[in-house]
């Protein structure tokens, strides 16, 4: 009796595992998860969809064996499901006929509500709605990064986050740490935008698994690969203001699992232009060569590799030497560079989801930069990571991501005000990163690093990152961590060399700091609230966040002495830094194939200098963007016009005093606000190129007088100082380009 007994249990058990079918479903090409497909029995009303790792469970119904997938822009399937079967996997295939339908309501950027650490992402149709010669320029229609010059000579630009220079932002490639020391503020032009499939902007501290380094945010390159529709890609460009380029991108393919890509760039400046009339070259002239080769390696039994080069070499020349040949001055900076970096990662075999990851790079920058009025800089920086982490998925609801990580930095560095100086930093520690998600409603990222650093002892960074949302689209995110960074006083700072004003080391309290300096430290606590809406039937989106930033160590550059740049430490006992914004940014489609941006930022920032309290220089209080983007119907089958326009507005900014300075040298206090209007308009054949033709600073809006320049006949008596730039000096530019797809859908 009792084997009967345990036979009919089998039989039972048997039959009710058989009744369930448990699959996945994901992209035929790039394997990725699709989340939210439709996945039903054929000819019948039951059914479900994917979560968000793209898989599904469905329970058997009578006299049905057929399952209809279903995924916009993609071929419906039919997969046939024996009696015996429980688990499946399904691959999709693009629906070529609806591409383009798809493409033409692709979000140009995409605000993340669920994402605890990311706040938006910058895809190639947003890239592509101005010229973006390089990463500096690419942010021209986002309101959450400004781009800026560091001086009104150079031509060096900058970007600024949450009221604070780029410096305090931490900026990968491919999630590996990549421009910083120094080549934190240089390093923005060295990523050719032709080259860049998507830019991740996160604000505040971000995660810890990449490093410490970040504060005001992190931001993110992807480069194109081998998810690129075409197989070689061509960029043209020429400019108004002398400068012209070629880029290249192109795909290849050496068996089925491994795939490589090669990039090129050249620019050449040849514009020796003064548009302003202030004696001094409004642009740099020179060349810029740089060259990147990317391989991936994938393999089914779940193994990826991931492992680029690159090459730069960039010249340029800047000054008044044009007109004034008696008492020339001229700044010649050169800049070499290579960098590799090499991501290998496994999906171990295992009942919990689990992978292991290593990553590795190595750098080596050479900077030279002269001045004619004597001042010289030359530096030297050796750089190698090493990381190894291990992720632990136990299910939807927690996951653990823990590891090694190890750097190596060799600065070697020569200013003529000084004698050299060089340095070594070492640091070694660990990392961990838990994340815990209740049913999609309430999730929880807690991190910390503990490491060792040579020079600066025991190094502790937490950070927490909270998420709960409302409903399906509405969402608030609270965040808070700490960041640190080891100052490079004269690559932070490049105006530097656009100055003949003494650089003053007058205060330190670290003998083991490079320059005697400590490490800078700051406390950044945000809180954001986005939302997805219908407005008036239509798709539409908004987010407002407001963040603090802390210093509790910061090393201050002080240009508000006459004759003088003061660098010295400021405590958080001794005096106080910080930094407070707010803002409000809303996408709305009004109609079909148009899409509007409106935001709005308030800044408010103080230091404590050893002059007295003051705002940072060159931060607009208030600052408003609106950006319009509108497609035309398709003509002639597979041509459509594009027309994008971009208004931004400028609040007063204060300027360095100059109040000891002579009446005639006297800047003053603050900038006028100003408007900056860009327009471009394309003519594109969908999925094969498209030329544009685009104008920023459409009313010629120019800063009459960038530079303090008094020739004293000596370099001794003569007065030289750019550092007063808070507007374009060139004025209006014109630009024309052509991008050019071969071998798309093959």
């Amino acid at each position: 009796m009792r084997s009967w007994i345990c036979f009919a249990l089998c039989i039972l058990s048997w039959s009710a595992q058989s009744q369930t079918i448990v699959g996945d479903v994901q992209d035929a090409d790039t394997k990725e998860p699709l989340v939210g497909a439709v996945v039903i029995w054929k000819n019948s009303r039951a059914g479900t969809i994917t979560d968000l790792n793209g898989k599904f469970t469905i329970g058997r119904i009578p006299l049905h064996d057929t399952l209809e997938i279903q995924y916009v822009g993609y071929m419906t399937t039919k997969r046939a499901v024996s009696p015996n079967e429980s688990l499946i996997h399904v691959a999709l295939k693009v629906n070529m006929e609806h591409q383009l339908h798809i493409e033409e309501h692709q979000e140009s950027l995409h605000i993340h509500g669920k994402d605890p650490h990311k706040f938006q992402t910058m895809n190639e149709k947003e890239l592509c709605k101005a010229a973006c010669c390089n990463l500096s320029e690419s942010f021209e229609t986002n309101a959450s990064v400004d781009g800026s010059y560091t001086d009104g000579v150079t031509g060096t630009r900058q970007i600024k986050m949450l009221g604070l220079d780029g410096k305090y932002a931490q900026l990968m490639t491919e999630n590996i740490p990549d421009l910083r020391g120094l080549s934190t503020v240089y390093g923005l032009s060295w990523v050719p935008g032709p080259w860049i499939k998507e830019i991740s902007i996160s604000k505040g501290a971000g995660s810890v698994l990449p490093g410490y380094e970040s504060m005001a945010g992190q931001i993110n390159i992807g480069h194109k690969g081998q998810e690129m529709k075409e197989k070689f890609f061509l960029n043209l460009y020429a400019g108004n203001q002398g400068r012209y380029e070629v880029n290249t991108v192109s795909r290849h393919e050496l068996t089925h699992d491994v795939h490589w890509q090669l990039y090129t760039h050249a620019a050449m400046n040849n514009g020796a232009y003064d548009m302003n009339k202030d004696g001094f070259l409004d642009n740099p002239i020179g060349n810029e060569y740089n060259g990147r080769a990317q391989m991936s390696i994938e393999k089914e039994n779940g193994y990826r590799g991931d492992y680029n080069a690159q090459y730069l070499n960039y010249a340029s020349q800047s000054g008044n030497d044009k007109w004034d040949v008696l008492h020339p001055i001229q700044i010649n900076s050169r800049q070499e560079r290579w960098n590799v970096q090499l991501k290998n990662g496994w999906i171990l075999p295992t009942s919990l989801e689990q992978s292991i990851g290593t990553q590795m790079s190595f750098s080596d920058h050479q900077v030279g930069v002269d001045q004619s009025l004597g001042r010289k800089y030359m530096g030297h920086q050796s750089s190698a990571r090493t990381s190894l982490m291990h992720m632990l998925e136990w299910n939807h609801e927690m996951k653990l991501t823990y590891g090694l990580s190890a750097n190596w930095d060799r600065y070697q560095e020569d200013l003529s005000d000084f004698q050299k100086w060089s340095r070594i930093e070492r640091v070694a520690g660990g990392f961990g990163e838990f994340s815990w998600n209740e049913h999609d409603v309430f999730q929880a990222v807690i991190g910390a690093r503990w490491e060792y650093h040579n020079l600066y002892g025991n190094i502790f960074t937490p950070r927490a990152h909270l998420r709960y949302s409302i409903n399906e689209n509405t969402h608030l995110k609270v965040m808070s961590g700490l960041g640190r960074r080891t100052a490079n006083v004269i690559m932070d700072q490049p105006g530097i060399m656009a100055s003949n004003r003494q650089v003053v080391l007058s205060y330190n309290n670290s003998p083991n700091g490079p320059l005697g300096l400590p490490m800078e430290v700051a406390w950044n606590s945000g809180v954001v609230f986005t939302q997805k809406a219908k407005w008036f039937y239509r798709d539409a989106s908004w987010s407002l966040d407001a963040f603090i930033t802390d210093f509790k160590q910061q090393v201050v550059i002080d240009w508000d002495q006459t004759g003088e740049v003061n660098v010295y430490s400021l405590h958080g006992r001794h005096g106080k830094s910080q930094s407070r914004t707010i803002q409000f940014e809303t996408n709305f489609s009004p109609f079909k194939r148009c899409e509007l941006r409106m935001a709005y930022r308030y800044v408010e920032t103080y230091v404590d200098y050893e002059t007295g309290r003051r705002s940072l220089p060159f931060i607009s209080k208030n600052r408003a963007l609106v950006n319009v983007a509108y497609a035309t119907k398709m003509f002639a089958k597979d041509k459509r016009i594009l027309v994008d326009v971009t208004t931004k507005w400028n609040d007063a900014q204060r300027l360095p005093s100059t109040a000891d300075w002579p009446a005639e040298l006297k800047m003053p206090d603050q900038s006028p606000a100003f408007w900056i209007i860009n327009s471009q308009v394309s003519l594109a054949r969908e999925e094969k190129w498209d030329i544009y033709v685009g104008v920023e600073n459409i009313f010629n809006f120019q800063q009459k007088r960038v530079v303090v320049y008094s020739n004293g006949g000596t370099p001794e008596t003569t007065v030289f100082d750019a550092n007063f730039a808070y507007a374009p000096a060139f004025g209006r530019m014109t630009y024309l380009g052509l991008r050019w797809r071969l071998g798309g859908g093959e």
